[in-house]
């Protein structure tokens, strides 16, 4: 999981931002007795954990020895194992924020805890959720929504000066929290074309969201576009590398320019395209990507990046000729991965750009 990216989708009230998620820092090096021959294992578990499957990661994980991974590695696994073996969410890092914001912080993990251990239904944790968010925001209208308290969970800590992105990561409600933001102009060169993009870095996080939270802070959100540009995790991954370069610049900014070619595009057929951007961008990390858009893939269109991981894997094997895609001429394969996408974009087209929604199969 050397610069991993997996995968996640953030929308938002009149705004739907696709995110990314990368690893927090590069795990340590391996130790020099052993093979790190765990990782494969290691990337499943991870794999079903921000699939929201949090009991069938921890199987994995409880059945690896931790002899077999690299000292991050094994690190990442015990924390994991340890923090979903309590019925309580983790504080940790929360004495960091003020008490009324460490209480709504609180509540957030709760409801992340329970729902990724399966332990009650959506509406129930969502319930619950409101309430203990409710103590802290006096005088709100009575709704069922979270989405009606997220106006006032942003004052709340605005107020403080922190900023706050929350919405839905699909499955679950978000919360992300950081101190600090520097904003920088950055050209991206996409298959369709240059681009010019206001780019918002963002620092010092104290809530990296449900996916940091269900990997203790290792795998996480790196960006995502919004209509006035895009948002990156200073954190995620070092500025002028590949993966900054082909998972942040080049993937977000292809939907920077999806939302304005086409306003009605499913989270989906948003992730497809950019994911096929992203790997045509790639140098150094094509092999990661591809290795983590077939762990995480999944036909299911409600989990938007594992849908869209189905669909860039099948087809690209598809038209490679290949189950083995780390075997596939890179040249080549950066060539497909554009074919596909112009391939989708007359297909969009075809269905009409204002009003075009998906055209990927279910």
């Amino acid at each position: 999981m050397d610069t991993s990216i997996v995968s996640a989708c953030v929308s938002r009230a009149l705004l739907a931002a696709a995110a990314i998620i990368v690893s927090a820092t590069p795990p340590a090096s391996a130790r020099a007795d052993t093979p790190d021959t765990g990782r494969a294992a290691l990337s499943q578990a991870i794999g079903l954990a921000v699939g929201a499957d949090m009991p069938g990661a921890l199987d994995v994980l409880r059945k690896m020895p931790p002899e077999t991974l690299s000292e991050g590695r094994a690190a990442m696994r015990q924390c994991i194992l340890d923090r979903f073996a309590r019925d309580a969410p983790s504080q940790e890092g929360l004495d960091k924020l003020p008490p009324a914001e460490a209480a709504v912080a609180l509540a957030y993990r709760r409801y992340w805890h329970s729902l990724l251990m399966k332990r009650e239904p959506e509406g129930q944790a969502v319930s619950r959720l409101l309430q203990d968010v409710d103590v802290r925001l006096p005088s709100q209208p009575k709704s069922d929504r979270v989405e009606d308290r997220e106006a006032a969970i942003a004052a709340l800590f605005e107020h403080d000066r922190l900023h706050v992105l929350t919405g839905l990561t699909q499955p679950f409600h978000e919360l992300m929290v950081w101190r600090q933001e520097t904003l920088r102009q950055e050209h991206v060169l996409l298959p369709a074309g240059s681009i010019d993009v206001d780019v918002r870095l963002l620092d010092d996080f104290v809530s990296f969201g449900w996916t940091g939270y269900a990997t203790c802070d290792r795998i996480h959100t790196g960006g995502w576009a919004e209509q006035d540009g895009l948002r990156v995790v200073l954190a995620s991954t070092p500025l002028g590398s590949d993966a900054y370069k082909a998972s942040l610049l080049t993937h977000e900014s292809q939907h920077f320019a999806d939302y304005r070619a086409y306003p009605r595009l499913a989270q989906p057929d948003l992730e497809y395209r950019a994911k096929l951007a992203e790997l045509w961008a790639s140098r150094d990390t094509t092999s990661n990507l591809l290795d983590n858009f077939t762990s995480s893939m999944k036909r299911e269109r409600a989990l938007p990046h594992p849908f869209a991981d189905f669909w860039v894997v099948t087809r690209l094997r598809e038209r490679l000729g290949t189950q083995d895609l780390a075997a596939a001429d890179p040249d080549r394969l950066r060539a497909t991965a554009v074919d596909l996408l112009r391939e989708h974009s007359r297909d969009l087209d075809r269905l009409g750009p204002q009003q075009a929604t998906t055209a990927l199969p279910d």
